[in-house]
């Protein structure tokens, strides 16, 4: 019995010995930074589903709902590599913020982590008013390659706004909006790249670029420093750039709008 063992770990040896061996086509640490999902959460009343998704050792919240057609879409703005954790999150109950903490460890002390809440905008509807294609002349913020456009806003304006592809949310400056009498709706914190901000959401009855319009469109309205920096009234956020085909020709300086 023990010859036979001893004969089949000598057969084993010279199998192991005869193998041929192929280079690694990943990493280690392409291994410990691939993407993966955690803490899904559903919403307490409808169809909306929240969860963290981390990507490279950056945390971020994502969210499907009906009102986006339950297409996937990140809430939260960060972008570096931190290896902060977000966690705990939880609905508000009417299916419009999200709360959650965020630091390097969620066993950290409270004080060391970083409670926010984020805004869930609604979705809105394109005018049957509008009419394609949509081009309108936009401007340059001084020395920068950074995008202004004319907005109009309830039929009055046009208003200074920045077209960031990269922010979620269409902002409206505080003074912009109680000069038009836009009711104040609920109050939350808008969580930004420069920090967390606190805002009260409005719905516009329209909100205008050119001739592509949308129709009851929540917005965030606060006092943001990035707009006071840049001298301008607002962002167009993802919210309004989403629902149509956007062409930016920088050196003719337009912007093509199609549905």
């Amino acid at each position: 019995m023990v010859a036979v063992a001893g004969m089949a770990v000598l057969g084993m040896t010279a199998t192991l010995a005869g193998a041929k061996t192929y280079p690694a086509t990943y990493t280690l640490n392409d291994v410990m930074q691939a993407p993966f999902a955690s803490d899904m959460l559903a919403a307490p009343t409808g169809a909306a589903v929240a969860w963290v998704f981390n990507a490279k050792g950056c945390s971020n919240i994502w969210v499907a709902d009906p009102s986006h057609g339950a297409k996937a879409r990140q809430i939260t703005p960060y972008t570096e590599a931190d290896s902060f954790d977000i966690g705990e999150l939880a609905w508000s109950p009417d299916v419009k913020s999200i709360a959650f903490t965020r630091g390097q460890s969620l066993e950290d002390t409270p004080s060391m982590r970083t409670i926010s809440i984020t805004l869930i905008f609604l979705s809105a509807a394109v005018s049957s008013a509008s009419s394609f294609p949509s081009t309108v002349r936009f401007d340059f913020i001084d020395n920068t390659s950074l995008i202004v456009v004319p907005v109009n806003i309830n039929g009055h304006g046009p208003y200074r706004f920045l077209l960031d592809t990269g922010a979620n949310n269409t902002l409206l400056s505080t003074g912009i909006a109680d000069t038009l009498k836009i009711a104040r709706g609920r109050r939350g914190t808008l969580v930004t790249a420069g920090g967390s901000v606190d805002v009260t959401v409005r719905v516009l009855s329209k909100l205008k670029v050119g001739t592509a319009q949308l129709e009851n469109i929540e917005i965030a309205v606060g006092d943001f420093d990035l707009m006071k920096t840049l001298k301008v009234d607002g962002v167009l956020g993802s919210d309004y750039l989403r629902r149509f085909n956007v062409a930016i020709d920088y050196d003719s300086k337009v912007v093509d709008i199609a549905p």
